[in-house]
């Protein structure tokens, strides 16, 4: 995901310039659909609906915008739920994405949030409850993060052979590699949070 907004942004946007939310909308777009799309049980048109208005309210609204209560995002997954409440009373439907997080046991969370200096074991991602989590979690991280983290995981690749794919040398794919799993573990962290709340995710700090 791009960072976040900057104070001259966010007063464009304001500022109802066009062009400032023409960016505003990129930048947020592909992350706050993923949120939306795992909480919809993974239906596209629904997700795009809400992510569309999602973001005509948020611009109505954007004086209530705080950075200080924290970061763009959060506010417009924040704004999102009640969207995303109303479609699936509407629908008479249920997901099930909170209660993953819920459910978790505690070792396989701090092996997710280990990410960032410890391997995943294979139970991790072979496990269907916790592989929904790693997915809904590559989705919210920059493509060449997510690409590093499949190439080294789920298709097993030597560090070497990442950097040959990738055209880089075998220290930059090294700190590519590193800068994944920190970017997924804080990824993990945020929508764990999001999700089900803080206490879900407090004890899966590094040790």
């Amino acid at each position: 995901m791009a960072q976040d907004f900057d104070k001259a942004d966010l007063t464009r946007l304001r500022q109802q310039d066009s062009a400032a939310i023409e960016y505003w909308f990129s930048t947020y777009c592909d992350g706050l659909y993923s949120f939306v799309y795992y909480r919809v049980g993974k239906d596209a048109g629904l997700a795009a609906d809400i992510v569309q208005e999602t973001f005509v309210g948020a611009v109505k609204r954007i004086e209530q915008y705080d950075h200080l209560r924290g970061s763009m995002f959060a506010w417009l997954t924040y704004l999102s739920k009640n969207h995303i409440k109303k479609a699936l009373r509407q629908s008479n439907r249920e997901v099930s994405y909170d209660r993953l997080w819920q459910d978790i046991d505690a070792r396989l969370l701090v092996c997710l949030t280990r990410i960032a200096t410890e391997p995943l074991p294979d139970e991790v991602l072979e496990r269907k409850e916790t592989a929904e989590l790693v997915q809904v979690t590559l989705a919210n991280i920059p493509a060449n993060y997510k690409q590093v983290l499949k190439y080294y995981y789920y298709q097993q690749k030597a560090l070497n052979q990442i950097a040959e794919l990738l055209g880089i040398s075998d220290g930059a794919a090294k700190a590519l590699l590193y800068r994944a799993r920190k970017a997924f573990k804080e990824a993990f962290l945020r929508l764990g949070t999001s999700f089900s709340g803080p206490e879900v995710v407090k004890g899966g700090s590094d040790a």
